[in-house]
C-alpha cells in the first residue's frame, strides 16, 4: 500500500505519491496535519508554481533537498510551511524538500488547475494523506482535523489570530483597496506591503535559526525581534495605513519581550511568524500578477515570447525578430539623390563650421 497526498478542490481530487523513504519527515508532518483546508494560489515568484500553506507541525530536517523542481515535483518548505507544486520545469526561488511526486498521467489535470488559479487566485482545497491498496480503495491517515496543542497564553493568542486569517480575507484589506482607489497609488502601497510582511517573516525567521543553536543570548534575540515588530507595527500604520496589522505586531513585540529561554522564544516568534506570513500571501493573492508579468514583459521585452508561448506562435510580447517580414528596399530612380547621404553631408559642413567659429573666438580671446 503506498501513500498520498489528495487534494480536492470542487469535488475533484488530485494525487500524488509521497516520498516516503526519502522525505519521511514531512511526510509525517503532513499526515499529523490531518484532514485541513486552505488557500490555493499561484506564485508570483514562478509561471507553473501553486502553493498552499499548511498547519504542519515544524520539523526542521532537510531530506530529500532538491535544487532544481521538474514537472509533477511537490515541495514542502519547511520555514513558510507550505507546499508548492510545479506544474512545469522552472527555476524555484529556493531548494525545499520533495516530498511527493504527480504521476505523469495526472499532471494535465495540475496544469489545467494552475492555468485557472493563476488568473483567479484564492481556490479552496482540502488536503490530506491517503492510503491507496491496489484495488483503489483509499483511507485516511491521521487525524480527521488538524490536532490543536495546549500553549502558552501569548503563543495561543497568535495561534487563534492565524485561524481568524486561515481561509477568511483581513477585512483591513477591503479598507485599503476601498481608500487607495482615490488616492492612485494602489500598486506602491500594495508592494510595499507585501515585501514588508516578507522581510519581517523572514527576518524572525533568521532569529529563530540563531535561538535554535544559541547562537546569541535570549535577551538580544527577544530584543532584537521586538524592535523589528515595532519597527514594521510603526511601517504600517504609516504608509499601508493596516490599523489592525499595526496593532498586532506591537502586541507581539511586548509578548516577545517576555521570552526568558530559548525554546519559549522559538515557539513564541513562530507563532507571530506564522501570522504575518499568511498576511503576506493574503497581499501576494491581491496583486494582479497576470496582468502585471503580461505588462512588464511587453515593456521590457516587446520582440520576446511570453512565458509559455511556442515559437510559432507569437507570445504576448509581440512577435518574435526571426518571425517579422523583412522590410523591401525601394530602388532609387535616375538622377534621384540619396537624402541620407546628402543629410550626412549637411551635418558634416555644420559641424565643421561650429568648429571654425570656436576656434575664431579662442584667437580673438587671445
Amino acid at each position: 500500500m503506498s501513500k498520498r497526498l489528495k487534494i480536492t478542490i470542487d469535488g475533484q481530487a488530485l494525487y500524488a505519491d509521497l516520498c516516503e523513504a526519502e522525505a519521511p519527515g514531512a511526510v509525517a508532518a503532513l499526515e499529523q496535519a490531518g484532514g485541513f483546508e486552505s488557500v490555493l494560489f499561484a506564485a508570483d515568484v514562478c509561471y507553473g508554481e501553486l502553493t498552499f500553506a499548511t498547519p504542519a507541525s515544524d520539523y526542521w530536517d532537510e531530506q530529500n533537498v532538491r535544487e532544481e523542481t521538474l514537472p509533477g515535483d511537490v515541495t514542502f518548505y519547511n520555514d513558510w510551511s507550505s507546499v508548492c507544486i510545479f506544474t512545469q520545469r522552472v527555476e524555484q526561488f529556493a531548494p525545499g524538500a520533495k516530498v511527493a511526486q504527480i504521476r505523469p498521467i495526472d499532471l494535465p489535470a495540475f496544469q489545467e488547475l494552475y492555468e485557472r488559479v493563476w488568473c483567479h487566485q484564492g481556490v479552496r482545497l482540502r488536503c490530506e494523506v491517503v492510503e491507496c491498496d491496489e484495488a483503489g480503495t483509499e483511507r485516511h491517515l491521521g487525524p480527521a482535523s488538524t490536532p490543536r496543542h495546549i500553549a502558552p497564553p501569548a503563543v495561543a493568542r497568535f495561534e487563534a489570530l492565524l485561524r481568524e486569517i486561515w481561509l477568511e480575507r483581513p477585512v483591513e484589506l477591503d479598507d485599503m483597496v476601498e481608500r487607495n482607489a482615490t488616492t492612485g497609488r494602489e500598486l506602491g502601497v500594495w508592494a510595499y506591503a507585501w515585501g514588508e510582511l516578507v522581510n519581517l517573516s523572514d527576518m524572525l525567521l533568521v532569529l529563530m535559526r540563531m535561538a535554535r543553536q544559541k547562537n546569541g543570548g535570549v535577551r538580544t534575540l527577544r530584543a532584537v525581534a521586538a524592535e523589528q515588530c515595532r519597527f514594521f507595527s510603526d511601517v504600517f500604520g504609516s504608509s499601508a495605513h493596516m490599523v489592525d496589522t499595526r496593532l498586532i505586531l506591537a502586541e507581539a513585540a511586548s509578548y516577545l519581550e517576555g521570552a526568558e529561554t530559548y525554546e519559549a522564544f522559538v515557539e513564541l516568534a513562530r507563532a507571530v511568524q506564522l501570522w504575518v506570513l499568511q498576511m503576506s500571501f493574503w497581499c501576494d493573492m491581491e496583486l494582479p500578477w497576470d496582468v502585471m508579468s503580461r505588462t512588464l514583459h511587453e515593456a521590457w521585452n516587446p520582440d520576446v515570447p511570453a512565458a509559455g508561448a511556442s515559437a510559432s506562435e507569437p507570445g504576448r510580447g509581440g512577435k518574435h525578430k526571426k518571425d517579422a517580414k523583412p522590410k523591401k528596399k525601394r530602388k532609387k530612380c535616375k538622377g534621384e539623390k540619396d537624402k541620407g547621404a546628402e543629410k550626412g553631408k549637411k551635418s558634416k559642413k555644420k559641424a565643421e563650421k561650429g568648429r571654425k567659429a570656436k576656434q575664431g573666438g579662442a584667437e580673438a580671446s587671445e
